[in-house]
Parts: structure tokens; C-alpha cells; sequence
């Protein structure tokens, strides 16, 4: 009740509000940070507003700023990282995502955010190579950057961070539909990021063994793996990752063309953690991936997609069901062997079921 209440104030009215009590404070902070991520709700000039109007003592409310879609001019930005503004030392993350207007030489002003630990700048689409250059330049402490959708992006930005005193720091790299970079720029990547526990490669073209050996060989700590239309993958790639990313939890290899059960098998087998996985469109795939794989090893397995795989039965969800008790989601869509998809059925064989994927 309290939060909907809170989406009909003004953002004056919640910085007040957010001086009153630490769990008002809480509450504050997502409704700013939602009301700031507005297409033009926001500007850079009405935050510097914002923080020229408050007097928030515990200023936990800029930690995280999200400018997403906001209209960006040099002078905004210039004054919004000046000294005039007392929380520029707390913010620790800062979202830029589909500024279009977004410049490279923008980003050299980030320096005046001494703590940034995050930066996404996902959809910029006129940012190029140099941006990440200033940014790494800026961003001494910089652990997380999200470079989603960013087409202009080559090899150069991706061995900048290889090169960088960040790389050996960094835990999350995104780098979905920045397609153009190479199988070695992945590699050189890996090998000089070994702390990485999130790794978005979503239609990274080139990947492909030499790519993946290296995540496998370097990236022992990987929790979330991310490789969605990537074509390209292969078993000794995928075995490798298995062999040496023994923490996985998550991994999506939708569209794998040429990934077989045996690769699969791998990943149930070495990652005992695997809780999420998606074999979506991996037309090579038998049905032995379930039956030697997850419905043997994978017992905390919670959502899974086999979409498209029309050799699976229903004998086949009646042996996963025997060791993966804890699935909750399930995406059969376009598995004509499965016949029988009742709820009661369902959750007969899988005790904590709570439906299907939805399309």
C-alpha cells in the first residue's frame, strides 16, 4: 500500500519523505530511481535539481542513478559531476542506457564519480571504441559495465579491457549484440578477467571453441553465462566451459546449431549447481542430453527450455522428474512427442511445478 501511495508523489515530496525513516528511505530510492528510468521523465538537469534541493543526510538514494533515455548535453553532465554537488562521491553505479544523444567525450566526465563500480551505457548506439577508453580511464574502480546493443564496438574496445587495471576485477561483462567482435577478442577477455561471474554474449557472432576453451580455461568462478544466437558453438567449447566453470547456475545456448547431448551431458555432470538452462532450437540435440544428463545430475534444476525438440516423450519428463524435483518452469513448445501437458499431470511429476514458459 505504502509503495503505491508513493507513485503519486513528486520527487520533492519523496526526498522529504526519505529524511523521515530508514524504511521510508528504501522506499524513496525506488521510486526515484523508477521515476528517473522514465523515457523524459528525468533529465540530467532536473537531477541536478533533485540533488540541489535535497538534504538527505543518509544519501543512499543516489548510490544507483538511472538516466535511461534522458536527454545528455556535455554542460549537464559537466555540472552534474562538479563539485557544487555533494553526492557525486556516492554514486557507485550509473545508467545511461538508450541516451541517444550520448557522446564519447560525454563519458571523460565520469571521472567526477570517483566510486562508480557500474556503468551502462546499453543502447548508445553512436558510442564508439573511444567511449570505453574514457571510461576506464574514469572509472578506477569499475567492476560491472554493460555494453548491450552497442554495434559500433570492435576488438579494440574489447582488448581496452583485457588491457585495463580493471580487467583482473571485473565480475560482470555484458557485451549482448555487440556482434561484430572476434572469437580471439573473447579469449583475450577471459583470460585477463578471471574474477567474471556474469557473462552476457548474446549474438556474439564468432564465438566459437577458441572463445569458449578460454572462458573454460580462465573463468573458474562464472555463475551466469549468456550465449543466445551464437550459431557457432561447439562441444569442445561447451565441455571446456563444463570441465572448468564448475559454479555454473545459469547457461543459455538457444539456437547452438551444432551442440550434441554429449556437450550437454558435460554441463550436468561438472556444474552441480545448474539451476537454469535453455537448449532452445539446439537442433542437434538427441534425447540422451536428458536421460544420461539432467535426469541423472542436475537435481537443482528450476527452469528449463527443450523448445523445439521433437524426439523428447513423455517418458522423458517422467525420468526428469525422478531427480529434478525442484523444476518450477518448463518451455516444451514445438515438442510434438510430449503429448500429455495437463497442470495435474505435471505437477505430479514435478512436485513444485508453477507452469509453462511463455512465448
Amino acid at each position: 500500500m505504502a509503495t503505491r501511495v508513493l507513485e503519486f508523489l513528486t520527487h520533492r515530496d519523496l526526498l522529504a519523505l526519505s529524511r523521515c525513516s530508514r524504511t521510508l528511505q528504501s522506499s524513496c530510492a525506488g521510486s526515484l530511481s523508477s521515476t528517473a528510468s522514465s523515457a523524459g521523465a528525468v533529465s540530467l538537469s532536473g537531477l541536478e535539481r533533485l540533488l540541489v534541493e535535497s538534504k538527505v543526510e543518509e544519501n543512499a538514494v543516489f548510490r544507483h542513478v538511472d538516466l535511461t533515455s534522458s536527454a545528455v548535453s556535455v554542460a549537464q553532465l559537466a555540472r552534474l559531476t562538479s563539485d557544487a554537488f555533494p553526492y557525486r562521491a556516492v554514486a557507485e553505479s550509473l545508467t545511461l542506457q538508450f541516451c541517444k544523444e550520448l557522446k564519447n567525450y560525454h563519458l571523460a566526465m565520469l571521472r567526477w564519480l570517483p566510486n562508480l563500480r557500474h556503468v551502462d551505457i546499453g543502447g548508445c548506439h553512436g558510442l564508439t571504441d573511444k567511449a570505453i577508453t574514457h571510461i576506464l580511464d574514469a572509472c578506477p574502480n569499475l567492476t560491472s559495465i554493460r555494453l548491450y546493443w552497442c554495434p559500433q564496438l570492435t576488438d579494440d574496445a574489447m582488448l581496452a579491457i583485457a588491457r585495463s587495471q580493471q580487467a583482473p576485477r571485473m565480475q560482470s561483462i555484458n557485451l549482448s549484440g555487440v556482434r561484430h567482435i572476434s572469437n580471439a577478442a573473447v579469449a583475450a577477455l577471459a583470460k585477463a578477467c578471471p574474477n567474471v561471474h556474469t557473462l552476457d554474449l548474446t549474438r556474439v557472432e564468432a564465438l566459437a571453441t577458441e572463445g569458449m576453451t578460454a572462458i573454460g580455461k580462465h573463468m573458474p568462478l562464472l555463475r551466469d553465462l549468456r550465449m543466445y544466437a551464437c550459431a557457432e558453438l561447439t562441444n569442445a567449447g561447451l565441455e571446456a566451459i563444463a570441465r572448468g566453470c564448475p559454479l555454473l547456475q545459469a547457461i543459455d545456448i538457444t539456437g547452438a546449431k551444432l551442440i550434441s547431448d554429449e556437450a550437454v551431458v558435460a554441463l550436468a555432470r561438472h556444474c552441480p549447481q545448474l539451476n537454469w538452462l535453455s537448449t532452445m532450437w539446439c537442433v542437434s540435440l538427441g534425447t540422451e542430453f536428458v536421460t544420461r544428463g539432467l535426469a541423472v545430475h542436475a537435481r537443482r534444476l528450476e527452469w528449463l527450455s527443450v523448445h523445439g525438440n521433437t524426439k523428447l516423450t513423455d517418458a522423458h519428463l517422467e525420468a526428469l522428474g525422478r531427480t529434478c524435483a525442484q523444476l518450477r518452469m518448463l518451455d516444451v513448445h514445438g515438442c510434438s512427442g510430449i503429448q500429455d501437458r495437463s497442470l495435474e499431470r505435471m505437477r505430479r511429476v514435478f512436485p513444485n511445478f508453477g507452469g509453462f514458459v511463455e512465448l
